[in-house]
């Protein structure tokens, strides 16, 4: 099993004080690995608090070749999740060398360095929005169509791990996840939005919400993340990991609104969809039950319980 595979072995993680990287992070505690997290200097280390103690932490500028290579070097991994990512979703070229920057130049640097001390295994996370305007249900050898500059730094960086795959000798393997929710995410994101209006009994303005959807809970995404970093089947392989399950953005706000007591309306029109906006968007998972024996666990209602009730907790202590 997977969490058996990790027990006593090091493993880093860039990128681990966000979203999905700090349940990463959890989950790889409870599987018994050595986990060294790293961050920049100026990153919030709120998602980590619960773990700080469990964990070693370096404050590594991942743009630095040199000193990302003095990070690999110090803390001899033997597993590496890339999850390092600038995340910049709008819709403008304006943005491009930020986006590179932030995605390809530091992967590079991160597989060169991962390279360099024989790193066993390296798990790089992409993400759903590369295949922006493909056809549906999106599968891993269709070619990627990206919509913003962030979705073309993702395809960039998936076949920049292939390549270092191919050409590097290091085993490397990309996973990309749904659209991600659950605890902890940033109030940037549409659930955990529309959760703070309604906590704030706001009402809530948005388009007609007739977009579909596919939506994981992040402690799914970080299991089938942990999979792949154990699987030889997953080597030189991109591997999607969805929930299985589409739904309407409309229904997700009116199932949020209804799980805090309906303490909003919810204006649905009042704003128009952006004009590259996809109606249709989720994947198919066949290749990640295959391959690796994983699939989502969680369903919508389960999730989004267990989400609001901890934004109910946590509201207040959470970063503006």
């Amino acid at each position: 099993m997977a969490h058996d595979f990790y027990r006593d072995k090091r493993v880093l993680v860039t990128g681990g004080a966000g979203f999905i990287g700090s349940h990463l992070v959890e989950a790889l505690l409870d599987a018994h690995a050595m986990v060294t997290v790293v961050t920049h200097k100026e990153t919030n280390l709120w998602r980590l608090v619960g773990a700080q103690n469990r964990i070693d932490i370096l404050e590594t500028d991942l743009h630095d070749a040199r000193e990302t290579q003095e990070t690999f070097q110090q803390a001899k991994p033997e597993i590496v999740f890339n999850l390092a990512s600038l995340v910049r979703t709008e819709q403008s070229l304006d943005i491009v060398d930020d986006l590179l920057r932030g995605n390809v130049l530091i992967a590079k640097h991160v597989f060169g360095a991962a390279r360099a001390v024989g790193v066993k295994k390296c798990v790089h996370v992409g993400s759903i929005e590369e295949y922006g305007h493909g056809t549906v249900p999106f599968v891993e050898e269709a070619r990627e169509e990206p919509i913003s500059p962030y979705s073309l730094a993702k395809v960039m960086t998936t076949h920049l791990a292939m390549l270092f795959h191919r050409l590097g000798g290091l085993r490397m393997c990309v996973v990309r996840p749904a659209a991600t929710y659950g605890p902890r995410q940033g109030f940037g994101m549409l659930t955990p939005n529309f959760i703070k209006s309604c906590l704030e009994k706001k009402d809530f303005s948005m388009n007609p919400g007739e977009q579909v959807r596919d939506l994981i809970f992040v402690r799914d995404v970080a299991a089938g993340m942990l999979s792949a970093g154990a699987a030889e089947e997953s080597d030189g392989e991109v591997i999607n990991l969805g929930s299985g399950s589409t739904y309407q953005i409309r229904e997700v706000t009116l199932l949020i609104n209804q799980l805090l007591g309906a303490p909003i309306t919810i204006h649905f029109g009042a704003y128009p969809y952006r004009p590259l906006d996809t109606m249709r968007f989720y994947m198919d998972s066949h290749k990640a039950h295959r391959l690796l024996g994983w699939y989502a666990r969680t369903d919508l209602i389960s999730g989004m319980t267990e989400t609001v009730e901890w934004y109910q907790q946590h509201y207040q202590e959470m970063p503006r």
